[in-house]
Order: structure tokens, then sequence, then C-alpha cells
């Protein structure tokens, strides 16, 4: 995401968490690998380390933040593991199928030279 900032940026916290983010998603990878790991759980131990650290991001920049379309597409793909973790259920496939659509309409949006504004996330 890209950072119109508010108040003051403190970049060197904000490079710190991202550091401390990756070395976490870099024992999860490698946790993937053993077969004794419990895939679905390791999922969604990424996900809540993943959004912890947007969370903490936001709380340590305190900027305005505009979702880029590569990150919004990691969102949604994101989302659908997460679905697809919780197991088979008609309700469950619905939100599935709705996630796939939304990938391939903003893919077609990125193909399409990406016309008209910028995607805002509202501040919290």
């Amino acid at each position: 995401m890209t950072d119109t900032p508010n108040k003051g940026t403190p970049i060197p916290q904000a490079q710190l968490n991202a550091l401390i983010e990756k070395r976490l998603i870099n024992v999860l990878d490698e946790l993937a690998t053993y077969p004794e790991t419990d895939q679905r759980w390791l999922q969604i131990a990424r996900t809540d380390i993943e959004k912890g650290f947007l969370s903490l991001d936001r709380a340590v920049s305190q900027t305005t933040r505009r979702a880029l379309p590569d990150e919004s597409l990691n969102l949604i793909s994101l989302s659908s593991l997460t679905v697809e973790s919780l197991g088979a259920h008609p309700l469950l496939t619905d939100v599935s199928v709705s996630l796939t659509n939304a990938s391939s309409k903003l893919n077609e949006w990125i193909d399409s030279g990406k016309p008209g504004a910028a995607i805002i996330v509202p501040e919290a």
C-alpha cells in the first residue's frame, strides 16, 4: 500500500516491523515443508500474523492508505484460502465463488490499464 503521511511517519519502526514480519513468514514457509505440520492451522496462523502486522503498520504510521491492485489481489487470495480452510458448506461455496469473481474482475481492470481512481481504504 502507498502511504500519505498525516503525521510524522516513523519509518525506522515500520521497516523494523516489516523485517520481523518477513522473518516470521519465512518460519511459516519452513514449517509448511514438514509433513507433520497441519497446513490448515498453519494457514490460519499466517493469516492472523499478516493481519496483525497490517494493523501494527497502521497503528505506527498513522497514514491514509490507498490499496494497490496487487495487494488487493493478495488479500482476495488470502481470503479465499481462509474460506477454503473452513470446510464444505453451500454458503462458503458462495463466498469462494464471489472471491474468485472479484479476483477475476480486478485482474480485468488491471489488464485494461487501471482506469479510474485508486481504491481508497477508509481510515478506521
